[in-house]
């Protein structure tokens, strides 16, 4: 159920590594992220949330996914989604996550729209409602999400709408 930090790390690291690759210390990071620029700060959140060369704090964590959210970075809108959805560094607020997924999936972003089905699929801050999980999967899988399309296929022909299996 859980979006992996490990494939969203790897995912950002490779859209962002032209805009960081002189980001060579966490404090030439931190300047830019001071002076705006939403991909330091989304990935200096990532350096917090996971303890890479600095130590580990939730909190940071989602104070920059926030900042660069704010930005309309729909991968920082994920990333603050998830943050309140498990309440890492804030406190827990799924129907705050739902509206930061709903406002990534409406820049198109991949992990949004799988987080979005997830929602749905088991009832997060909205009704369950597994039609519009299969939609919200699928419209990540088309997006070349694979763990989306495993999803989805794993509820496609599903006869048992009350059934919950392990996605």
């Amino acid at each position: 159920m859980k979006i992996q930090s490990k494939y969203i790390i790897t995912l950002i690291s490779l859209l962002f590594a032209t805009t960081l690759i002189n980001a060579q210390s966490v404090e030439q990071l931190k300047a830019k992220a001071k002076k705006y620029d939403p991909a330091a700060r989304l990935y200096l959140g990532l350096l917090y949330q996971e303890g890479k060369r600095v130590e580990q704090n939730d909190s940071l964590a989602a104070y920059w996914f926030q900042k660069a959210a704010n930005q309309g970075l729909a991968e920082a809108q994920v990333l603050l989604g998830n943050c309140y959805r498990e309440g890492r560094g804030v406190k827990k607020d799924t129907l705050k996550a739902f509206e930061l997924y709903e406002m990534a999936a409406g820049c198109d972003a991949s992990l949004a729209m799988d987080a979005l089905g997830d929602c749905y699929y088991y009832g997060i801050a909205v009704q369950r409602d597994v039609i519009r999980a299969r939609y919200y999967y699928n419209l990540a899988a088309k997006k070349g999400y694979k763990k989306a399309k495993i999803k989805y296929d794993k509820i496609r022909f599903k006869k048992d709408e009350d059934e919950i299996i392990n996605l």
